[in-house]
């Protein structure tokens, strides 16, 4: 008799051999538990991560078009500068062009004068 129960327990052991029950389902739960917390962790760092990138790529486009903008507006100014400068020149040349014209013109008067000085005298001695 205890052959034959020595059997039928080796005969369910061997038939039951892959029940699910013979599982410590709670181990197995806390087991998947942790993997998921595991793999929560990661995914959170992860996209703490891509977010600090994202951010810092935010920052930098606004310091660059910061910067930008202010080499604009430096470049604007010179810009203005140059344009006042050259309208201050053109003046200045134009000054001078009149200023020759007006030698020249009274070199060439001086030189009518001299040249009438020389011919026919009217009206009560003014040369003409």
């Amino acid at each position: 008799m205890k052959n034959r129960d020595r059997e039928r327990t080796q005969q369910w052991k061997t038939k039951y051999k892959t029940s699910p029950f013979h599982v410590n389902l709670v181990a197995e739960n806390e087991r998947i538990e942790e993997e998921n917390n595991t793999q929560l962790r990661h995914q959170e760092r992860a996209e703490a991560a891509e977010e600090r990138r994202r951010h810092a790529g935010v920052e930098d486009l606004l310091r660059r078009a910061a910067d930008e903008t202010a080499e604009l507006e430096e470049l604007r100014a010179q810009k203005r500068h140059i344009a006042s400068e050259e309208r201050r020149l053109r003046a200045l040349l134009d000054l001078e062009k009149t200023r020759t014209r007006c030698r020249d013109d009274l070199a060439a008067a001086a030189a009518a004068e001299r040249g009438r000085g020389r011919g026919a005298v009217l009206d009560g001695g003014r040369p003409m």
